[in-house]
């Protein structure tokens, strides 16, 4: 048996220096009457010590704080308890761990995003706004390995937008040191926002592709602008997140194909033990090692047969109508009998298109964006666009790798503008998902085709509004 050479453990030097910020115990003055407790940890916002005597202050929460309270407590709460110990390093050594107004006008405003019942303080007269546990100086948690409730990232991202709307000269965290100043506020939460974005409607793109979520967590990468951003490095949340210690940043099906066919000797060995597996009546096991040839080898006929053997087994074994529909179609699909992406499926795409109210057809924008496509990634521009028929108007705001939808929005200066109607713009989708000709006839166009050309070539080639 081969010797397992020892290896040293070495701390992450970016991750201690990232500690020294909490190290030191400080009162901060952000400005008068705000101040901000930096290195007493959660005691901050859940510690208060008075004297005898002294009435008790009140406590204001969002309403949906006791059912928070209460799911953390009830269901599934050993696997909670158990997770959050190994999350905060409750049992790690010590040696080890490296991170552990009367009067005045008050508005509370609902800021889901780390929970769902996080409020944020906006004190309109001094421009400060207090945004709880909304923002770190770091990649927020969107999902956790303790077990805790998956975060929403449109309720997430939406709330750091309505912090930028409000133009803030203050900006006090709950876990980090205060921000003063618009432009480094702004500067800390359009990236902040746009990263958690970017998560979202790539993982929903790849999910629309049909990708696995191994493979869309080896997929989905922030762009470098983000991904090195003070406020986005990884040191709380990370993009591909799982719970199990063997999985937290797991191997891409192709790249897991590709090692599980070399450890078994090659092809020809995955697919004789796929046959004994069926000759067992091991059929989903004979179904995996089929898939796993025909990952690397698309085209090999004895993993084909195999695999459509099997998923046609399953399905005739199901009790459930909906599983056996689930086995049987794949089967189909995986034969070449059907196909879910021919002209019948387009269909009901155009059918609902031109059904979809404008708000919701635009919101697609988002989760077509291609980042890795060309110079994408880096591409910024805006895109207004009018519609005479409704006296409506829509922006498209490319940044960050990510496509931004403002609603009844308009651009001071807009890179180019789009004039037509809601109507005529439906049709400019059809005719795309069609593949039929040229509709600049239905676009009035102001600021260059070949710019709005640029812009629709980052998005999936089945929504660009141009034909390239």
């Amino acid at each position: 048996m081969a010797e397992q050479v020892k290896r040293e453990l070495i701390p992450n030097e970016e991750f201690v220096k990232h500690s020294d910020i909490f190290n030191k115990k400080e009162v901060i003055k952000v400005t008068d009457n705000i101040y901000a407790a930096i290195g007493f940890a959660l005691g901050n916002s859940i510690m208060g010590f008075l004297e005898k005597g002294v009435a008790l202050p009140e406590v204001w929460s969002h309403h949906k704080l006791p059912n928070e309270v209460a799911s953390f407590f009830t269901t599934s709460y050993g696997a909670k308890v158990r997770r959050s110990s190994r999350q905060f390093g409750v049992m790690v050594p010590a040696s080890r761990k490296i991170n552990a107004g009367l009067g005045l006008d008050v508005h509370i405003h609902h800021i889901p995003g780390e929970t769902s019942d996080q409020i944020g303080v906006w004190i309109p007269s001094w421009k400060a706004f207090l945004s709880g546990d909304d923002v770190y100086k770091a990649f927020p948690n969107i999902y956790t390995i303790r077990g805790a409730p998956a975060r929403d990232p449109v309720d997430w991202y939406t709330s750091v937008q309505k912090m930028l709307d409000l133009d803030p000269d203050y900006l006090v965290p709950s876990h980090h040191r205060p921000l003063i100043g618009k432009n480094d506020i702004r500067n800390v939460l359009i990236p902040y926002r746009d990263g958690i974005q970017f998560v979202h409607d790539q993982a929903l793109r790849f999910i629309n592709k049909g990708l696995t979520p191994d493979e869309i967590a080896k997929r989905v990468k922030l762009p470098e602008k983000l991904e090195k951003h003070p406020y986005l490095r990884e040191f709380y949340g990370t993009v591909p997140w799982s719970w199990r210690p063997s999985r937290p940043f797991p191997l891409s099906t192709p790249e897991k194909a590709s090692r599980v066919i070399a450890l078994a000797g090659g092809v020809n060995n995955v697919i004789s033990e796929a046959i004994k597996a069926w000759n067992k009546d091991d059929i989903q096991w004979a179904l995996e090692l089929a898939s796993y040839v025909l990952i690397q080898d698309k085209n090999n006929k004895d993993a084909k047969k195999l695999k459509v053997d099997a998923l046609n087994l399953l399905g005739s074994r199901q009790i459930n109508s909906i599983a056996a529909n689930y086995f049987i179609t794949c089967a189909l699909e995986t034969e070449g009998i059907v196909n879910l992406e021919d002209e019948s499926t387009r269909k009901n795409e155009w059918q609902i298109i031109q059904k979809l109210p404008l708000k919701q057809l635009f919101q697609i924008f988002s989760t077509m964006f291609t980042p890795e496509v060309g110079v994408c990634e880096t591409t910024e521009g805006v895109v207004q666009f009018i519609f005479s028929d409704t006296n409506s108007f829509m922006v498209l705001r490319i940044r960050n790798g990510v496509a931004i939808i403002e609603e009844n929005g308009k651009a001071k200066n807009a890179d180019v503008t789009v004039k037509t109607t809601e109507a005529k713009l439906k049709e400019a989708f059809i005719t795309r998902l069609d593949g039929k000709g040229d509709y600049t006839k239905v676009l009035d166009i102001d600021g260059g085709i070949v710019k709005f050309k640029n812009y629709m070539n980052c998005f999936e080639e089945d929504f660009q509004l141009l034909l390239p």
